[in-house]
């Protein structure tokens, strides 16, 4: 059995009659809980990384006036304590957002057949949680490496300024990307299949996704990339509203520059109204967020219905046990009778 795009984006649509609140609310959930894992990261730099540059300048400075002080000593604590706590900021974030995925595909399953208990997106965090983080962890690892090791020899080539090599970056750079394209497909399910069972093992949650995706990983591409055009729709407006805000701001200090009292100050006044812009860029964030979550509920119904389909048809073709994804094995048919001999 082949899928069809358009029916599992129509079955989807049907899926959220009547449930499209309760969806859009634990989007809402799973962009805040995430969001707010990137938000204790940023902080914690923001807050840190100023205090750690200045006693970095200090060491640089005393080991400078004294030359018996050891500089790599001296550097050493406040570099170790940023990195730490970094770490530890990025630790943190990975197990938020590890949750509320495997939770929100969950909800998104149950919401299939009818079951919409906001408390579902929460299950991620009492289930296995951290083996979940070591999975979805080493499965990133594995899908993100190619598009950093493309970057990285595509730089170091580029340094050789030798134009043969520059095309020979480039092509190493866009096949990178390709593999990390690749592999973020092929384990395309692998959130969804710890929603089913969260006791499947790291390997064979992965086994199972690229058995799902066998000969479809480029129909699976296009699929997600049918999306793409939301996406930009909201990323439009937002662009839209700052734009406008920006011309009308720089609008008003140029006018104000031609002003022959205002005039001495041409540099403070667009810095100015550059600063008055912040609170529209503000406003076009937090739009964006908003649109980005009313899409979501669409985006996670279609794909829940693409993993529903996969698997079932995985489980009628015999190449998984039902048990392995927690769902009822079907009772065996009895053979049927024969009548009996007069």
């Amino acid at each position: 059995m082949v899928w069809q795009r358009s029916i599992l984006k129509s079955n989807a649509k049907v899926s959220l009659r009547g449930q499209y609140g309760v969806s859009f609310g634990v989007s809402i959930l799973r962009s805040l809980i995430s969001g707010a894992a990137s938000f204790l990261l940023l902080l914690i730099l923001m807050l840190l990384a100023p205090s750690a540059l200045n006693e970095c300048l200090q060491a640089l400075f005393y080991a400078a006036q004294d030359r018996s002080t050891l500089l790599t000593q001296s550097l050493l604590v406040p570099l170790s304590r940023l990195l730490l706590l970094t770490v530890a900021a990025a630790v943190c974030t990975l197990f938020l957002k590890s949750a509320v995925t495997v939770g929100s595909a969950r909800f998104f399953l149950h919401k299939r057949f009818g079951d919409t208990h906001v408390s579902t997106l929460f299950t991620g965090f009492q289930q296995r949680w951290v083996h979940t983080v070591g999975v979805l962890f080493v499965t990133g690892l594995i899908a993100g490496i190619w598009e950093v090791l493309g970057n990285a020899i595509s730089r170091s080539l580029q340094r050789q300024q030798v134009p043969a090599l520059d095309i020979v970056a480039s092509i190493i750079a866009i096949a990178g990307l390709v593999a990390t394209i690749y592999f973020e497909i092929r384990y395309s399910y692998v959130d969804f299949l710890l929603a089913d069972n969260p006791n499947l093992g790291n390997g064979r949650a992965r086994t199972i996704s690229n058995l799902l995706t066998q000969g479809e990983k480029g129909r699976v591409f296009l699929f997600y990339l049918s999306f793409i055009g939301w996406y930009l729709l909201a990323a439009l407006a937002s662009v839209i509203i700052l734009t406008c805000t920006i011309m009308h701001a720089l609008y008003g200090s140029l006018s104000g520059m031609m002003d022959p009292y205002t005039s001495y100050m041409p540099y403070l006044q667009i810095l100015s109204s550059l600063a008055s812009v912040l609170p529209a860029l503000l406003f076009c964030v937090l739009l964006e967020w908003v649109l980005f979550s009313l899409i979501l509920p669409y985006v996670q119904s279609a794909r829940a219905e693409l993993y529903i389909f996969v698997r079932d048809r995985a489980l009628n073709a015999g190449l998984l046990n039902p048990a392995e994804l927690n769902l009822p094995v079907p009772a065996p048919q009895a053979p049927p009778q024969q009548p009996p001999v007069c």
